[in-house]
């Protein structure tokens, strides 16, 4: 899968998102985040994991999960990696992407 700033002003451009999209674009700005905030290694594996283990712990389907959830599994995602302590800049970034990527959520996805 593609985690390039290219694919996530693509997201970012289109007026509905199904969860996953939504998910992916959530995903991709943490990541894209943490390497501007120079994380050093493999910053992809790390969120992948975090991730993994955020769903599993909230029992949600990561292909389908409601915006709330992910929400919430993002902020879990956020503290495990450190995120609040990156540059407010950053962070500002950060978040403004991924309200506008939940904006976008299409309530006829099939959310679980």
């Amino acid at each position: 899968m593609s985690r390039t700033r290219p694919d996530l002003e693509n997201k970012l451009a289109k007026k509905w998102l199904s969860s996953n999209a939504i998910r992916e674009g959530l995903l991709t700005s943490l990541i894209l985040t943490l390497r501007d905030g120079g994380a050093p290694g493999d910053v992809d594996t790390w969120v992948d994991r975090a991730a993994q283990e955020a769903f599993k712990r909230h029992q949600a389907d990561e292909e389908y999960a409601p915006p709330e959830t992910l929400r919430v599994v993002l902020a879990e995602i956020e503290q495990a990696l450190g995120v609040p302590q990156l540059a407010a800049e950053l962070l500002a970034r950060h978040r403004a992407t991924c309200e506008e990527l939940l904006a976008k959520a299409d309530r006829q996805s099939g959310y679980r």
